[in-house]
């Protein structure tokens, strides 16, 4: 059985204070991650802040604070935030026993407003993964000859990421691989096309690291979470498919996922996600985690529908 909704948001200011909301405030956040995409991006609402709090934020986090803060050459234009959701049991007395919660984002505030008036006053915040700076020259040239891994170690040091790189072909030699990259924000997807083509790879970045992986690994190597249970219906799409369930924190990116649809059964299958986004609301319906998955690239689609 679910138990109660857990959503909590929480924002360190330059201060060191740390402003919390929670799912006793109106609260909606919408979440979205993509394979290749080199940034997460949420969105947070929350109405009927105090006004001392409302102008604390939307003083903080704006485009005219990041400006001051950037030209005068101190201190972090962005607001750092994180966002956990999930459930606690509906017996427990406590707010922090019995909970099964998540962190589902980590990245920073860039920007908010003032996007409804009385009499619900709502404030809107934006907020981005990792800042990938598409306008930094790389530091330093590679190598003129180097391997695949070392590549991606190279991607990843001059993006500021961790690397977790477990692609086959790692000790495949590359030759001259990033004469064409003009800023940092291209490196990581040129990965994608130094990859052999007999041994395809997926780029993205989660939480700080740069992931490089087989299209297919996860499914050969991972027992597939089953998905049976769905709001709505699941339905195909151009690489695989479709599908939206109750907030479930272990789908996440590239953990291949078994569907078994009682009424789409042509899609039934294993799955690779490539897209996650997650909308949740501390009072309206939505607590929803949405799911784009690919078919991966060692199996195919037989006639008739199934992933096989």
């Amino acid at each position: 059985m679910l138990g109660q909704r857990v959503l909590n948001v929480q924002l360190t200011l330059s201060n060191g204070s740390v402003v919390t909301l929670d799912e006793t405030l109106d609260l909606r956040v919408q979440m979205k991650a993509v394979a290749l995409g080199i940034q997460a991006h949420a969105t947070i609402q929350v109405y009927n802040l105090s006004l001392a709090l409302r102008q604390k934020i939307l003083s903080r986090i704006s485009a005219y604070q990041n400006n001051l803060t950037q030209t005068s050459g101190s201190g972090n234009p962005f607001v750092p935030v994180s966002i956990t959701a999930g459930y606690r049991s509906p017996t427990s007395t406590s707010q922090s026993a019995n909970q099964d919660v998540t962190q589902i984002f980590t990245g920073e505030a860039y920007a908010s407003r003032l996007f409804s008036g009385p009499p619900n006053v709502g404030i809107q915040i934006m907020a981005a993964t990792h800042q990938v700076d598409k306008t930094l020259i790389p530091s330093a040239l590679p190598p003129a000859q180097l391997t695949f891994l070392s590549a991606a170690q190279y991607v990843a040091t001059q993006a500021g990421l961790q690397l977790r790189c477990t692609a086959s072909c790692n000790a495949a030699v590359i030759t001259n691989p990033f004469v064409t990259a003009t800023n940092v924000g291209q490196l990581p997807k040129m990965l994608l096309y130094l990859a052999p083509t007999n041994n395809p790879v997926d780029v993205f970045i989660e939480s700080g690291t740069l992931y490089v992986r087989d299209r297919s690994a996860n499914v050969s190597s991972e027992t597939p979470l089953g998905v049976s249970e769905f709001i709505g219906v699941p339905n195909w799409n151009e690489y695989g498919c479709d599908f939206s369930v109750l907030f479930r924190s272990d789908l996440r990116m590239h953990t291949p996922v078994a569907i078994q649809s009682v009424l789409n059964p042509s899609l039934n299958g294993n799955y690779v996600p490539y897209q996650i986004e997650h909308e949740l609301t501390s009072r309206g319906e939505p607590f929803y985690t949405h799911v784009a998955a690919a078919v991966p690239a060692n199996q195919t689609v037989q006639s008739g529908g199934g992933a096989q």
